[in-house]
C-alpha cells in the first residue's frame, strides 16, 4: 500500500471550545497521506523530538491541561489506520489507554479497546491547556492543508 491512511480528531481540533473532553470521534474523516509525504514525516519526528515534554505534562498536569493522547499506527494486514490512544497512563517507556476514535478501515480492534505501546511507536501527541491544543502536530499540517 502506497498511502498512509490517517485518521484525524476534527471534532476535537476545529470545536474545541465546544468539547475539548475527548480525542476521536464517530465523525472523524479519514484523510489519505502518502506513505512518503515528508511534511508528514517532518510533523511525526517533531513529536518524537518533544516527546518527553508531553510525558513530563502528562504526569504532573496543571489544572487547564486535559486530554492527553498519542498517535499510533494500527495495522490490519495490509491496512494501516493512524488512529489516537487516549486515557493514558506511562510506565517503564509504554503508553497504556483506550482508542480514542471509531475505525473507518481497520476491523481487529474498536473504539475504547485497551491499548499499549512503547514510546518509540508514538508518531504524534497532543493534549489541551485550556482551549489551546498543545502539540498535534500530523493534526495541524491535515488541517493546514484542507
Amino acid at each position: 500500500m502506497n498511502r498512509t491512511i490517517f485518521l484525524l480528531a476534527l471534532l476535537v481540533l476545529t470545536g474545541c471550545q465546544d468539547s475539548a473532553d475527548t480525542i476521536g470521534s464517530a465523525d472523524d474523516p479519514v484523510v489519505m497521506v502518502d506513505h512518503d509525504d515528508p511534511e508528514m514525516a517532518a510533523a511525526e519526528q517533531k513529536a518524537r523530538d518533544t516527546l518527553d515534554d508531553f510525558i513530563m505534562a502528562m504526569q504532573a498536569p496543571t489544572p487547564n491541561q486535559s486530554s492527553f493522547g498519542v498517535k499510533y499506527a494500527f495495522r490490519d494486514g495490509d491496512t494501516y489506520e493512524h488512529m489516537w490512544i487516549t486515557e493514558l497512563t506511562y510506565n517503564q517507556g509504554r503508553f497504556s489507554g483506550v482508542l480514542g476514535n471509531d475505525p473507518a478501515l481497520v476491523k481487529n480492534i474498536s473504539s475504547g479497546d485497551p491499548v499499549s505501546i512503547d514510546r518509540s511507536e508514538v508518531e504524534d501527541w497532543l493534549y489541551f491547556d485550556g482551549e489551546e491544543m498543545v502539540g498535534g502536530y500530523t493534526a495541524k499540517l491535515l488541517m493546514s492543508r484542507e
